[in-house]
């Protein structure tokens, strides 16, 4: 399973950079998803994104509760962690390209990466961590009143290759702007 977080960063409705970032998907989350897909054991669909500070290191061996190479952003409008809401898998991905996790800044901060967990609680150390992962391209800068919108997508096919979805549901994610991923 690869799993990737496509990033739009806007400022007053212009878009300002979009990237594609590969992710790592963690110890628990790897057994996790074994674990619920062939014994069937407390499965919820109930998943967040979350936002990770500058230059984060992400280990296979993190957790929520213990995580040494990242901190949680927290300066943003949005009461909670938003919602991980995936369409329906199709070619073997499946995405949220059609409702897409979006954080509005209330402070100057640099973003480093991204992260899916269970817990929806902002900044909170419960639940589990599925996966995580630093910006391609590096950190980035925003400021009061940006948005940062993202779409984590899960394809377990052998290469994310034919991004099913960049030519519909994710360039109406991006209005429509023609990008080059970093």
């Amino acid at each position: 399973m690869k799993t990737y977080y496509a990033v739009a960063h806007r400022r007053g409705g212009r878009l300002l950079h979009a990237s594609l970032s590969p992710n790592l998907v963690v110890d628990e989350g790897i057994d996790d998803l074994v674990d619920k897909y062939f014994k069937g054991a407390g499965y919820s669909a109930a998943h967040y994104v979350g936002i990770m500070a500058a230059s984060p290191t992400i280990a296979a061996g993190d957790t929520m509760a213990s995580h040494g190479g990242w901190t949680e952003i927290t300066d943003y409008d949005e009461a909670s962690r938003p919602a991980y809401a995936p369409a329906n898998a199709v070619d073997h991905q499946i995405a949220n390209q059609t409702s897409p996790a979006q954080f509005t800044f209330n402070a100057s901060v640099t973003v480093g990466g991204l992260f899916l967990t269970t817990n929806n609680a902002k900044g909170g150390a419960g639940g589990l961590l599925y996966s995580g992962a630093s910006l391609a391209g590096g950190n980035l800068a925003v400021q009061s009143g940006d948005t940062l919108d993202v779409v984590a997508i899960a394809n377990a096919g052998a290469l994310l290759d034919n991004f099913r979805f960049l030519d519909s549901e994710l360039f109406q994610f991006l209005d429509g702007e023609t990008v080059e991923f970093l």
